[in-house]
């Protein structure tokens, strides 16, 4: 039987793996509410977020936008979101390196490139 703090298998799980409970909490509350609005998340792309960290790390430095493209949909619109109330509420001060940037630029619109397929 897994302890309490065992963590939960979900998608958001799956398709992000190293978040950390209270912010995986967030994320899968904030997934089942995209879905039930936008349909369900293609499971069939490979997406970022399931990459080796080396190659992932490795797009994240050299194209932030590529990366950023490339994490799965309900993710984008949560960190979209994440970052636009951070926005008005003035404390973009604690945004990661190059996000910042990313946001401010455009980057993080909507119907940039696809998720690659395996």
């Amino acid at each position: 039987m897994p302890g309490r703090n065992a963590p939960r298998k979900t998608i958001t799980s799956f398709l992000i793996p190293y978040l950390p409970p209270i912010g995986h909490d967030n994320v899968e509350r904030y997934r089942i509410e995209w879905e039930r609005l936008n349909g369900p998340t293609d499971l069939t792309k490979y997406y970022a977020s399931r990459w080796p960290a080396e190659e992932a790390n490795a797009l994240k430095q050299t194209d932030l936008r590529a990366y950023f493209t490339a994490l799965p949909e309900f993710y984008q619109d949560f960190l979209r979101q994440r970052m636009e109330a951070e926005a008005k509420a003035g404390r973009l001060d604690d945004t990661p390196e190059g996000f910042l940037e990313l946001f401010l630029s455009g980057g993080m619109r909507k119907g940039r490139n696809p998720p690659r397929t395996r």
